[in-house]
């Protein structure tokens, strides 16, 4: 195994043990909360279930970027230059997402959530909304590459 084919297994790997904890973790937050006053009402396991369904996103979303980025640089394009809406295109030609605009907005709010602390609970209250249902986003993605590694063979031994 090359020490790229090596590195694409490891973020494999990765993205379906946090795939895995996110599963495990939603039933504890049950249904996202539909107002900020049910956001203020949630019980204290909610309340820990939402922080951690957040560093869960967080941790998913630079997961998969990383696994993008792999990929494209196994497949032979260039990585310099590429924002996150060029990563997206390419994804969408490979058929791992559908919507690159939204990939693009998913990696906003991961760094909004990464470098920004939001003390109101109304921003909280946003940015948990945004990042549950996007998780559903991120699941089909991490299938779907998943799908297109194993169809190009990039994780079998080159000779």
């Amino acid at each position: 195994m090359t020490p790229e084919q090596e590195v694409l297994e490891d973020l494999l790997l990765s993205t379906r043990a946090l795939i895995r904890s996110v599963v495990e973790t939603q039933p504890l937050m049950g249904q996202p909360p539909s107002s900020e006053q049910a956001f203020e009402a949630m019980t204290s396991v909610q309340r820990v279930a939402s922080t951690a369904l957040l560093k869960e996103f967080e941790q998913l979303q630079g997961t998969l970027h990383s696994l993008f980025r792999a990929m494209l640089r196994m497949l032979g394009i260039r990585l310099k230059g590429l924002y996150p809406l060029d990563i997206g295109n390419h994804m969408v030609d490979l058929d791992v997402i559908d919507e690159p605009e939204r990939w693009v907005t998913i990696v906003k709010l991961r760094n909004e959530l990464v470098h920004e602390y939001p003390l109101g609970s109304t921003e909280r209250f946003g940015r948990v909304v945004a990042a549950l249902t996007s998780i559903p986003f991120l699941t089909d993605a991490a299938a779907r590459a998943e799908r297109v590694i194993a169809d190009r063979h990039m994780l079998e031994p080159r000779s």
